[in-house]
């Protein structure tokens, strides 16, 4: 057994089986590198989930003409660890790129990698308001 088998986590339902299946509500908040391989790792396991993201773009902080109020990008960003460290595996990045990316590269980056997994994971939903996953409050267009 691999160890990726053996850290396979079990929960008990209510009637004391087990079961690998996931069985309750997935919920992804946020476009910047965690939100885009979140709601790709979902989609590949057949997870079916909301996605929320406060912008219009994906990216996260590393756009610096983000309009989600939240911009922590600045002109001279770079990545601070090396472009073969920070990649994704399954989704490497240019091997001509510079090993410390500036923002607008790691910004197309992500831009790449969720038009290339667009089909299987979808898009994120606009948020307008702070979308507590479940909450039936969370204000986003076209949820109740």
């Amino acid at each position: 057994m691999s160890l990726r088998e053996d850290a396979r986590v079990s929960r008990p339902d209510p009637q004391g089986t087990t079961s690998d299946e996931f069985d309750g509500e997935a919920c992804v908040i946020g476009a910047g590198a965690a939100g885009l391989t979140a709601g790709k790792a979902l989609a590949d396991r057949g997870i079916a989930f909301d996605w929320f993201e406060k912008g219009s773009m994906v990216g996260g902080l590393w756009r610096i003409d983000n309009d989600n109020g939240a911009v922590a990008a600045y002109k001279t960003l770079h990545l601070n660890s090396s472009r073969p460290l920070s990649q994704f595996p399954s989704y490497p990045m240019p091997e001509d790129w510079p090993d410390y990316p500036p923002h607008e590269q790691i910004a197309a980056y992500f831009q790449a990698y969720a038009e290339d997994n667009q089909s299987s994971s979808g898009s994120p939903t606009p948020a307008t308001g702070w979308p507590w996953c479940g909450d039936p409050r969370a204000s986003a267009p076209g949820r109740g």
